[in-house]
């Protein structure tokens, strides 16, 4: 996950595919292992304040931070979240 946020970062590209999958999978992982919930949320947010992950503005830290918040739990909880015809493009 955090690969798929550097390169989001360096790229500039905030809504890749690579980088909601990765966090999915990250969510669902952590289910799988029986991490509560709430850890996970504080571990995806952990992971947007590292200092190695590049420089990102706090405008979009705040929309990172939902965005990885909204895929952790649809990847912990296995639902998809995303409008219809999002889900079937």
């Amino acid at each position: 996950m955090r690969a798929a946020l550097q390169h989001a970062v360096s790229a500039r590209d905030y809504d890749t595919p690579a980088l909601r999958e990765a966090v999915v999978g990250f969510g669902a992982e952590a289910r799988v292992r029986g991490v509560p919930p709430e850890r996970v949320l504080i571990a995806l947010k952990d992971t947007l304040n590292a200092r190695d992950v590049g420089e990102i503005s706090d405008w979009w830290r705040a929309v990172l931070t939902d965005r990885f918040v909204r895929w952790g739990v649809e990847g912990y909880y296995r639902i998809d979240l995303r409008p219809d015809s999002a889900r079937d493009a």
